[in-house]
């Protein structure tokens, strides 16, 4: 899936997700590590490219769990574009357009799985829900006046 992220004024079109792998040379303690650290290859665009996509649903992601949200999302299959904007200082919002309704449904769902992962790691509070799949009106730009 493509994913956008608008980071002061700026939309950033997710190009591509590594893990950073720390050098193994120094002695550690032995500690769990539960996450794998990534890193994110972004490009700045100008707009997001979501014309052609007429459905739409939308979920509410924690500010702290963002990153994480976002790499999920990327590395999933799918032909859907998801924004994710910031809402209030402690969360986000992320809309999910895509051409189908089949397929909005489906990132719809993946995206509730996704959030309910990342909050269940720390035993947070239970999983906020996907708004129900609207259909976006479509606007035709019309041709403007060349002078």
């Amino acid at each position: 899936m493509r994913v956008v992220l608008k980071h002061e004024g700026v939309w950033l079109l997710i190009k591509e997700v590594y893990a950073i792998r720390r050098s193994t040379h120094r002695r550690r303690t032995r500690q769990k590590r539960s996450v794998t650290p990534y890193g994110t290859v972004a490009e700045s665009i100008d707009r997001p490219p979501i014309d052609g996509y007429r459905f739409t649903s939308e979920i509410e992601v924690p500010a702290t769990k963002v990153m994480r949200f976002i790499v999920k999302m990327f590395q999933a299959p799918g032909n859907a574009i998801i924004l994710v904007e910031p809402k209030t200082r402690e969360s986000y919002v992320a809309r999910i357009y895509t051409k189908t309704r089949s397929e909005a449904e489906r990132a719809a769902r993946l995206a509730e799985e996704i959030i309910a992962q990342l909050r269940t790691r720390r035993g947070a509070g239970e999983a906020p829900t996907a708004s129900d799949v609207e259909e976006l009106e479509v606007e035709e730009e019309g041709e403007e006046g060349e002078e």
